[in-house]
């Protein structure tokens, strides 16, 4: 009986071992593997001899409908969001009505007061609570991140009322709760009633992370009557409690390596249908993500990614993480034999990816030891390679983790992926895992890497560190300073990826004390915010907007260091407070929030209008660069002469682009317009009024020594612009 159990079992690992894997990308692919080795042992049995039940998955299926296998949440056209089993994901790759199965790992992490005066929003609303033309309203934001605090008032509108309309909590998953393919919501509690959002008060891991409150109130906060007030304040909410690095401690034990990135991709997608159900515009801040990576883990997600935005109204914006100090970004050139640097990092582990056409050589040497040594990975998988192991010449097998261990260097270990690269036709991607026990290496300096070859070119991107110039060999020169270190998704091409600039040095908290925190001024780029390349060649980041001391809403069940509080108010006998953060995290909901005041003058905007209105539009603080390019995208992002370009008056003679300073302006119920200067003038102060069509329908002359006025437009209707001859405009919306 043992004798016949065993051949079982070896049976069972030989089709596992013959699995046509070619059509599943990395992490479905090991999932299935170690799924069917794990179906071969007793371990599978439950105490009672039952079949012990089967995770559910999220993946990305293209082919037939009538060829899936499981539960189609969403799709678009013939791109499926399936929840399904490891044994369905295993038949389904058989069917030649399925051409691939994808899923990504989640190794992702998280990366207002006078804010709001670089971007040039203030003209757009009024701290003040008066009407003025754009504050959010008609449009939907929608957030994911983690650490919410759902009661604070920044998220209620003026007569209290939350503004949350649609929570999702990844995280809040009931004792013995068992998800089925048909659920919608294939993971946590969704809920869909503001009371019971307010009951639940906060997402299940608000008592150890703080981030997205900060977040959401950056993007759409109301200002509560604090000086603090988020960009779009109006707008409605869709909020999704995501799963990161940092909080799937709270999952239960054994779904943690069946979570994909699927999972918050159908959330966008809810996202977007909630706000299509609503007929209104959409836009998704995304302030979390994860290293780059250059195999073939990315192609069904961009896609997805691409046709849920290709509908006007529906705008994708992520960080690019604030890397932007690592040197990691490293050419080689067809007439350079060789290239490489040191390796620099605090971490046990870097990435390396490589993409080339040709056979590479990877050189490792050790210094740190008494006599160097060197070893050397031939990285040689043909371009043409497609099927799951395919044995390259030196012994490399495609699509699986070729590790090696070096107990002469120490025990470093080095794990190369071999996989076609998705982004250029006709060259092998390599992601390289390099790992040394004690990390001495790395902090010394001594782990150099080589990257030779005579006539090849390649493009080579150190993750999680910088590769640097060493005195050991003083022929490598290392990386380009400040590249290559975005975090993705932001780096992908159907996100708008937003970087930092930096304004204040400083902040003071409600102790009266001066926190000193200086990342740069003037806007220049903030020292930490990620740059480019993206591993795809692309150039990002496409915009910046302030990231450095935002003071936004706090997270009230968590403990924040009592020195970043900015502001505090008593609300409903609770004490709610603001503080400051720096990071792309606080710059992405910025950019987000002026979007939907965008999108509220224009529902129909896309991602490629937006990137033009960025080009017309963005402020530029070194005016010597061209731009796009790798450290500052299209500029820092204007919200005011952005609008201006948005109803096609930016370029009307007479209309100024700054928006007014020394005077408020705003419409009456009447539907006359009151002027106030914040001065008396010395002399008279021409004023023109515009519409949208760039006509100039009024012009008047404001006497001197007066300081408040009353224009009258009979007829005019709409959003006008006023213009205050040398002190700038503002728009008004008349009823």
């Amino acid at each position: 009986m043992r004798y016949i159990i065993s051949l079982f079992l070896m049976l069972l690992t030989l089709v596992a071992n013959a699995q046509d894997y070619s059509k599943m990308s990395p992490f479905v692919m090991q999932m299935v593997k170690k799924h069917l080795v794990e179906k071969s042992s007793a371990n599978s049995l439950n105490t009672d001899g039952k079949q012990a039940t089967e995770p559910i998955v999220l993946t990305l299926v293209q082919g037939e409908e009538s060829a899936l296998q499981g539960h189609c949440l969403r799709h678009q056209g013939d791109i499926h969001i399936v929840a399904s089993t490891l044994e369905q994901l295993s038949d389904m790759s058989y069917s030649d009505h399925i051409s691939r199965i994808e899923a990504n790992e989640c190794n992702s992490d998280i990366t207002l007061d006078d804010a709001y005066k670089h971007v040039n929003v203030e003209p757009l609303w009024s701290s003040n609570n008066l009407p003025q033309a754009f504050r959010g309203a008609g449009t939907v934001i929608g957030i994911a991140d983690i650490g919410f605090d759902l009661t604070h008032p920044a998220f209620r509108d003026d007569e209290g009322k939350l503004r949350i309309s649609r929570f999702w909590d990844f995280l809040n998953i009931p004792e013995g709760k068992e998800y089925h393919k048909e659920d919608p919501y294939p993971i946590g509690t969704y809920f869909d009633d503001k009371e019971a959002i307010l009951q639940q008060a906060r997402s299940t891991d608000a008592e150890i992370a703080y981030h997205g409150t900060h977040t959401l109130g950056i993007a759409t906060g109301n200002s509560s009557g604090t000086p603090l007030q988020g960009m779009a304040p109006e707008a409605d909410l869709y909020v999704v409690n995501d799963i990161v690095s940092s909080n799937t401690k709270l999952l239960p034990e054994g779904m943690k390596e069946y979570f994909s990135s699927t999972f918050i991709l159908l959330a966008f997608q809810y996202m977007f249908d909630y706000a299509d159900e609503q007929n209104k515009p959409c836009v998704i801040s995304y302030s979390i993500g994860g290293p780059q990576s250059i195999t073939d883990g990315d192609l069904l997600t961009k896609e997805y990614l691409a046709r849920m935005t290709e509908k006007p109204g529906h705008i994708f914006v992520a960080s690019v993480g604030n890397d932007g100090a690592k040197s990691g970004y490293l050419p080689k050139s067809s007439n350079q034999t060789t290239v490489g640097g040191a390796i620099q990092t605090s971490n046990g582990a870097v990435y390396v990816s490589i993409t080339t056409p040709e056979t590479l050589t990877l050189r490792i040497t050790d210094y740190s030891l008494p006599t160097p040594l060197s070893k050397d990975i031939i990285l040689d998988m043909p371009a043409t390679a497609s099927d799951s192991g395919t044995t390259s010449p030196s012994g490399l097998i495609y699509g699986e983790q070729n590790k090696t261990t070096y107990d002469d260097l120490n025990s470093l270990t080095v794990s190369v992926f071999p996989f076609q690269d998705p982004f250029r036709e006709g060259r092998t991607s390599y992601d390289i895992t390099i790992k040394d026990p004690e990390s001495f290496k790395y902090k010394s300096g001594s782990l150099v890497l080589e990257f030779i070859a005579e006539n090849t070119e390649a493009d080579i991107f150190l993750q999680n560190g910088s590769l640097v110039k060493t005195d050991f060999d003083a022929s490598l020169t290392g990386a380009q300073p400040n590249s290559g270190n975005l975090l993705r998704p932001g780096s992908l091409e159907e996100a708008i990826g937003v970087g930092a600039s930096a304004w204040r040095t400083s902040y003071v908290n409600t102790k009266g004390s001066t926190v000193n925190n200086n990342h740069g001024t003037n806007g220049v780029r903030a020292d930490f915010s990620g740059c480019g390349p993206a591993v795809s060649g692309l150039t990002k980041p496409d915009i910046l907007a302030p990231g450095v001391n935002i003071c936004s809403a706090t997270n009230s069940y968590f403990n924040i260091n009592p020195l970043k509080v900015t502001q505090e108010i008593t609300y409903e006998d609770k004490t709610y407070e603001w503080h400051s953060l720096d990071g792309t995290s606080m710059a992405t909901p910025m950019v987000a929030g002026i979007i939907a005041l965008w999108l509220e003058a224009d529902p129909t905007l896309t991602r490629e209008r937006i990137l033009n209105v960025f080009a017309q539009t963005a402020n530029h603080y070194d005016a010597s660069l061209t731009y796009p390019n790798n450290h500052y995208g299209y500029g820092e992002i204007d919200a005011y002469k952005g609008l201006l370009y948005i109803l096609n008056i930016l370029d009307v003679e007479g209309l100024s682009s700054h928006h007014l300073s020394n005077a408020t302006v705003r419409p009456n119920n009447d539907g006359t317009i009151s002027i106030k200067l914040d001065g008396e003038p010395q002399h008279s102060i021409r004023c023109k009024a515009f519409t949208t069509d760039g006509k100039l329908v009024h012009t008047t002359l404001l006497p001197s020594h007066s300081t408040e006025h009353r224009l009258s437009l009979p007829g005019i209707h709409g959003i006008v612009a006023i213009q205050l001859d040398g002190m700038g405009s503002t728009l008004v919306r008349l009823p």
